[in-house]
């Protein structure tokens, strides 16, 4: 089965830049914790809703299709795990 990982990528983004326990600065001295770990990888962004309602609408639309994998600490996507609705979406 295909599998899609879906990456909240502005949530991982806060996670690390504010939950680092030491910074990573540049030779200006700015901030750049926060750019470590990211790739260039198919991306989508939006400044009309919250990225959860999106990847949520994602997870959705692709649950018949594939085995879907949300990457995110975010809570609110808790709601998505449910055997009763449509089988259980695995959370990193």
């Amino acid at each position: 089965m295909k599998k899609l990982l879906l990456v909240d990528g502005n949530n991982l983004l806060f996670q690390m830049f504010f939950g680092m326990p030491a910074r990573i600065v540049n030779e200006q001295g700015k901030a750049i914790q926060g750019t470590l770990g990211f790739v260039g990888i198919k991306h989508a962004e939006t400044v009309n809703c919250e990225a959860d309602d999106w990847i949520a609408g994602y997870a959705l639309k692709y649950r018949n299709d594939m085995q879907v994998i949300i990457s995110s600490f975010d809570s609110a996507f808790f709601w998505l795990i449910s055997n009763r609705w449509w089988g259980i979406l695995p959370i990193i």
